[in-house]
């Protein structure tokens, strides 16, 4: 690891940078205040404080929330009625946090102010960060423990010696486990720590050729492991009396992810195929063979990377334009600088590229196969490890205009 001096050696930069993102994301709360849809929460916390929530509830994984619970009853002691402004200053907390381990991770692989400065505006102009900061939800505060997964596992991609990196591996699954009960995301965040473990106890990723070689094999494999899971899902999902189908029922899952209910507003009297919940434009006829399902998920797939949608207010389309095309533009930069035999990706930055990148494709298939939320804030998780991407492909542009000049 670098040593803490190396790391704010250029510290100047990096607090102005935290406090122009604290100051624009608070002004921003102080506008806005506490939004609708908070009270849900508040009450669960209430609940808890007078014991009137069971105790198999608070300690069951897949359908608890009870980790967040416990903060906002925390500040229901602190601050009384106030509770609600508590958690927006915890959330602007959590985002303030999220984007410094950012900044330390650019500066980390990349040791270059532009890729610093890149994800810093980036993270500033990211109008889905902001739009959560205002909720007493989970969101924030799922986003930041999401990403510090990432970070430690990065950390411990990069530890020489085996048994810190062994020690890192175990906080890393120990912060998994909590954020498991901040939001029971647990498939997509355990599925992401196994397959980073496994890549880092089979290859060796340090050298340029044999990474060249590994992402290629991954990646094929990957691609038709996923083709064969996804049609196997779908064929479970058409017939419901099958196993997988069963047992997707008991973790909650159910219909309504694919289908949209009779009498249900959002369905324009009709059954039909839901791509992105509660937008009817997006559904497609009702699914009735395995390939119907299959098309939706790859629909699903999609959306989820979508920069904005028709009934988004002028407002969000011009900012998740803003952030968007710069970020996925730069993006694809990085992932064809991971696929590259001859990558100017140090190993750090390869690292680094690789665990965010797969990341996000983990999730976006998670919820390709679950629920796509209405105003895409299941995506949260995925904006900074995009902006990773982003901030990596940044410093392979100044590379590029380099040898150019």
């Amino acid at each position: 690891m670098q040593t803490l001096s190396r790391l704010l050696n250029d510290k100047l930069l990096i607090i102005t940078l935290l406090l122009t993102i604290l100051l624009f994301h608070g002004l921003y709360l102080l506008h806005t205040g506490v939004g609708s849809d908070s009270s849900g929460y508040l009450e669960k916390a209430d609940n808890l404080l007078n014991l009137e929530i069971e105790y198999t509830t608070l300690i069951n994984p897949i359908k608890s929330y009870s980790g967040f619970i416990v903060i906002v009853a925390f500040f229901k002691i602190i601050l009384g009625e106030n509770a609600a402004y508590g958690i927006l200053g915890f959330n602007l907390f959590c985002g303030i946090l999220t984007v410094l381990l950012l900044v330390l991770l650019i500066k980390r692989v990349s040791r270059h102010y532009i890729s610093i400065i890149t994800v810093a505006i980036l993270y500033l102009f990211s109008y889905e960060i902001v739009l959560w900061l205002s909720f007493v939800l989970t969101d924030t505060t799922f986003m930041f423990s999401s990403f510090l997964v990432i970070s430690l596992t990065f950390i411990s991609f990069s530890e020489k010696k085996e048994q810190r990196a062994l020690l890192y591996w175990g906080v890393t699954f120990f912060i998994l486990y909590l954020s498991v009960y901040i939001r029971p995301a647990f498939f997509p965040l355990l599925s992401f720590y196994i397959i980073a473990l496994f890549v880092f106890l089979t290859f060796d990723i340090s050298d340029p050729i044999k990474r060249s070689k590994f992402i290629r094999k991954f990646t094929l494999i990957s691609c038709l492991g996923i083709i064969v899971l996804i049609f196997y899902f779908a064929a479970s999902i058409r017939d419901s009396s099958s196993y997988l189908s069963n047992m997707l029922l008991k973790v909650g899952f159910d219909s309504r992810y694919f289908i949209c209910e009779p009498g249900s507003p959002f369905c324009e009297g009709e059954m039909r195929g839901v791509v992105v919940k509660n937008r009817p434009y997006t559904y497609h006829k009702m699914p009735v063979s395995v390939v119907d399902y299959v098309l939706i998920i790859a629909d699903k797939f999609l959306h989820f990377f979508a920069v904005f949608t028709r009934d988004y207010s002028l407002k969000h389309k011009i900012f998740n334009h803003l952030f968007f095309l710069p970020t996925y533009g730069l993006s694809l930069i990085t992932l064809y600088e991971i696929f590259r035999r001859k990558s100017k990706l140090s190993p750090e930055e390869w690292n680094l590229a690789f665990l965010s990148a797969m990341f996000v494709l983990i999730f976006a298939l998670f919820h390709s196969i679950t629920t796509l939320d209405y105003d895409w804030r299941y995506r949260l998780p995925c904006i900074p490890p995009l902006i990773v991407l982003a901030g990596i492909g940044s410093m392979q542009l100044r590379r590029y205009w380099n040898n150019f000049q």
